[in-house]
This record gives C-alpha cells, structure tokens and sequence, in this order.
C-alpha cells in the first residue's frame, strides 16, 4: 500500500527520530524513486536515522544509495524563480545528505560515490565527463540497486538543469557545446529536438543557423517591462526578452551543419 505525503508529514512532525519509522521512510524512497516524487526532508530524515543507529545502516546501503540518487534526480542549479523569490532549490540537497554519512561510505564504489561525482561535475560545469566517465552516470543507470529509478527521466532532468546552467551563464553558446554538454552526438538532432520541444521552450529561444549557436532565453527574476531578466550574463545584443518560439526547422538545420563539421 502506498504511504501518503501526508503520513510521511505526520510521521516527521511527531516521531522524527523515532527509529521505529524506519521501515515506512525507506518505502517512502522507493514509491519516489517509482513515482517521480520528491520528499528531501523524509530522505534527510531517513539519513540522520541510518547516522543514530549504525547497526540499521549497515543492512541498508541500498536505500541509502537510492536516496543519494533522488537526489541527483532531482538537482536544479541556483536559479532565481521569476518572482524574484530566489533560493537555492534543491542545489544542496546531496550535500546536507553528505554530512550525515561517512567519509568512508561515500568513497566506497557505488551508487552514492557515483552520485557524487556526477553532483561534482555539474557544480563545476563540467557537463561532458558527466554523461561519458564510467564512474558517473552509466555507473548510476547500470546500478542493480537503482533500477527502479526511471533513466528517461533521470536523463531528462539533468538535461534541462544543465540547459539552465548554460542559460544563466551565457546568452548564447556553439551548437556543438551544447551537444556535448547534454550528451547527444551530432547525429542525434531529432532526440534534441524532441527533447527541446517538450522540455526547454522556456530555455531556448532560437537557433542561430549561420551562427551556428544556440541563443538562450533569460533566465531569472523580474526584468523590465515585467518580463523574464538575465543573471549573471551579458544580455542578448537585440533581443526584446520576450518568449520566443523555438525554430525547430532552425534546430535541425544547425545540427547537421554540427554533424558535418
């Protein structure tokens, strides 16, 4: 039977460390990693237990490397939200996790070391090594523990957090960074453009065939004019910050110039 959010809400706001809890925390972290959901605070919680009570731990290092991967599942970068709210999301999440869990655990090969290497590679933009290390995220995807994870989605998300990454950096970047950076070769344009039109209209805003780059939508709190404004990057030389429209044809077009470069 599946536990409510709500339970779970209960559950932390009267039995917190309650090693009694246990079993319905770790439930909890398989139905999100089946359903798509995400409770940190549960998953924090869960962690600390392992933490107080050592001898459940150490029976348990599948949860607690399934936890470590929602966690990636679930990154975004430091975004500020179009109101203005800003926040770092769920930026930290694996390192509030990493506290609560010893050095020797998470330097040990598996999931939760995997986990962290790919967190690493994506604080540091170092987008390429994250999809092709074998220690990364085929480490992660290959994972037996960890296959009740949807890799579709895993890879989805990651994908638009690294397109907000590069959007909040740059006001346009070479078509063929922007490959590497997500992981596509240049002969994979229609799962780019797939993935564009479902996933980052918001994101991109064109691209530039003769320029042969990909122009980004701003990204982050309230602009002038009440529209979406820029953080961190120089400002599109033209444009008027409104929601444009990807160019689809533009997108395919520029990939197989990519693809014959």
């Amino acid at each position: 039977m599946a536990t409510s959010r709500n339970t779970i809400s209960e559950l932390l706001a009267t039995e917190r460390y309650n090693p009694n809890i246990v079993p319905q925390l770790e439930a909890y972290v398989h139905e999100q990693a089946r359903t798509g959901t995400y409770h940190f605070e549960a998953n924090l919680t869960l962690t600390k237990l392992y933490q107080f009570f050592p001898d459940i731990a150490a029976e348990r290092a599948d949860v607690l490397g399934l936890v470590f991967a929602l966690s990636l599942v679930n990154w975004r970068p430091p975004v500020p939200e179009a109101d203005g709210s800003g926040g770092l999301s769920t930026f930290t999440d694996a390192l509030q996790l990493s506290y609560v869990v010893d050095a020797d655990v998470q330097e040990r090969e598996g999931p939760i070391s995997a986990v962290i290497r790919c967190i690493d590679l994506l604080e540091s933009c170092s987008h390429p090594p994250l999809w092709s290390n074998p220690g990364a995220l085929p480490a992660i995807l290959s994972d037996p523990a960890l296959t009740v994870l949807d890799a579709d989605a895993l890879r989805s998300n990651l994908r638009r957090s690294i397109l907000l990454s590069l959007a909040c950096t740059y006001a346009s970047a070479p078509v063929s960074v922007v490959l590497d950076a997500l992981g596509y070769s240049p002969g994979e344009a229609p799962d780019f453009m797939a993935f564009a039109s479902e996933r980052a209209e918001d994101i991109i805003s064109s691209v530039d065939v003769a320029g042969r780059k990909v122009v980004f939508a701003p990204v982050g709190g309230s602009g002038e004019g009440g529209s979406v404004g820029a953080v961190n990057r120089r400002k599109i030389v033209g444009s008027d910050g409104g929601g444009k429209r990807i160019e689809y044809l533009s997108v395919v077009n520029a990939m197989a110039v990519a693809r014959d470069q």
